[in-house]
């Protein structure tokens, strides 16, 4: 079963994160099973990567599991493994973030086509897989906390 996750921390980067989005969350991440063992596959400071669930440090808010199985789209994802963060697209998000504070919506300035940010990667994992309605999400705007409320519907 693979499920998507989503955490915060105290870590001054999930504190701005929280505040600029006001939310809850401030990352999100898949957990699957690896030969038994429960692993976290996400983009973090390190890139796309993946560890033991044991070892994350973050404080979970919510696993949610999709009602759509995405097992094939986090499979063509490990393609990416070792990708660098998306640290232009966390910029970009300051912008994104600013507009939506005055009621506009605007495409991500800073997006790249080479790397993502968390909830960039899990919004592309459900397009992928067909999951319903997310193909109304804008991958590089889309927020974990906006992310964890359309999949808790």
């Amino acid at each position: 079963m693979i499920q998507i996750g989503f955490s915060t921390s105290n870590a001054w980067y999930s504190k701005v994160i929280r505040a600029f989005t006001k939310s809850h969350c401030s990352h999100t991440f898949v957990v699957i099973d690896v030969l038994g063992v429960p692993m976290v596959l996400e983009e973090g400071y390190h890139g796309y990567s993946m560890r033991p669930m044991s070892v994350f440090p973050d404080s979970i808010v919510q696993i949610i599991t999709p009602k759509v199985d995405i097992t094939a789209a986090v499979q063509a994802s490990f393609k990416d493994l070792g990708q660098s963060y998306g640290y232009s697209t966390l910029i970009g998000m300051f912008f994104v973030m600013i507009a939506r504070w005055f009621g506009k919506k605007i495409k991500n300035p800073l997006a790249s086509a080479r790397s993502q940010i968390c909830s960039e990667r899990n919004t592309r994992l459900l397009q992928a897989a067909g999951y319903p309605g997310a193909e109304a999400l804008d991958p590089p705007t889309t927020d974990p906390e906006t992310l964890m409320e359309f999949l808790s519907k």
